[in-house]
């Protein structure tokens, strides 16, 4: 698991100073160690952010400030979920922009949200509030966290631990209509599992280093691969 500023990086690996020379650190989903032994394509494809997630819970009543950009992208989209439910309304989704973007979460019926996560029989906690970054071709650079946060627990996430994910473009979510439709979020939700995405477009070519690394990597329980 990977921490940044007391939130979890969920499906991110490595972070890297930004390929622009911009502020922030810049999200991998794989190692650099790995990512110098992948085509061209994939070089690229591994930096950007389709299945990555910033997952927090918020400690007290206070608001938590995520200040984050674009890299090269003028206008990209984040989705917003309490745990296994999608936020509403308002905040529903956060547009960010190539320059520093602040989205601001706050505790709002986090009670009643949790006893109807239970009943529901949710595999996460609704107290875990899950920032997804856009699929496709975006690349992000994180700016820094404000507030009292915490990462997950382990009783606070998908108990049946994690599908992974491996293939080209569908995999990756080209073309899709959000991150959160994807074929691997949505066998996912359907078996109550989490869902890390190691799609590559136009560029999954299994190369030993990669193949090395999924098998070796020991957090996930079943892998997928087209």
């Amino acid at each position: 698991v990977m921490i940044y500023q007391n939130a979890e990086l969920f499906n991110i690996t490595e972070l890297i100073s930004p390929e622009d020379g911009g502020a922030g650190m810049q999200p991998l989903r794989c190692p650099s160690s790995v990512r110098a032994h992948l085509n061209t394509a994939a070089q690229n494809t591994a930096a950007y952010t389709t299945g990555c997630e910033l997952r927090f819970v918020i400690e007290d009543d206070q608001p938590v400030t995520v200040t984050l950009r674009n890299i090269g992208t003028p206008t990209a989209r984040v989705l917003v979920y309490y745990g296994s439910m999608q936020s509403g309304w308002k905040t529903l989704s956060y547009y960010t922009h190539d320059t520093a973007t602040e989205l601001t979460f706050q505790n709002s019926n986090s009670e009643r949200l949790e006893a109807f996560a239970k009943a529901a029989q949710f595999p996460f906690s609704s107290r875990v509030i899950r920032v997804l970054f856009p699929d496709g071709g975006t690349k992000m650079a994180l700016l820094g966290i404000r507030g009292n946060i915490r990462p997950p627990r382990p009783d606070e996430v998908p108990e049946r631990g994690c599908l992974l994910f491996y293939g080209s473009s569908i995999t990756h979510g080209s073309l899709s209509c959000s991150s959160n439709g994807m074929f691997t979020q949505r066998i996912a939700r359907a078996l109550k599992m989490d869902a890390q995405n190691q799609g590559y477009a136009g560029s999954c070519h299994i190369e030993p280093e990669m193949a090395d690394w999924l098998a070796q990597k020991g957090d996930w329980r079943a892998m997928v691969a087209e």
